[in-house]
């Protein structure tokens, strides 16, 4: 039996703080099934739309959608919405903010269950 924590993932929260969710401009997509996001679950790839590809997918808007990976596993989808073009750059930089912090919360719990064991 190994001696590695489990993680629960679950318990790993990554949030855009919103003061008033009655202004975002899409409310209506929250709970929504996102078909881009689905896509990048199946093939691991990031997928951008582009105003011309919104017809592949139902309800989709242009924009971008990145792989979250964790211990090499996809474990999750960011989805920004707007012009493609524009969005990339930002898009990897999220991403990238994204992974380091699940791996810090990884290290930490690794630590204190170390401390825990001593």
């Amino acid at each position: 039996m190994s001696n590695k924590p489990p993680i629960d993932l679950t318990e790993i929260l990554i949030l855009w703080m919103i003061k008033e969710p009655s202004s975002l401009p899409n409310r209506e997509r929250i709970d929504q099934l996102h078909f881009g996001a689905m896509e990048v679950l199946k093939t691991g790839k990031p997928l951008i739309i582009h105003e011309k590809d919104r017809h592949q997918w139902a309800g989709v808007l242009p924009g971008i959608n990145l792989p979250i990976n964790f211990q090499n596993v996809i474990i999750g989808v960011i989805g920004i919405t707007g012009d493609p073009t524009e969005l990339l750059e930002f898009g990897e930089l999220v991403k990238m903010i994204t992974e380091m912090m699940l791996h810090q919360a990884l290290m930490a719990e690794q630590l204190e269950w170390k401390q825990h064991l001593k």
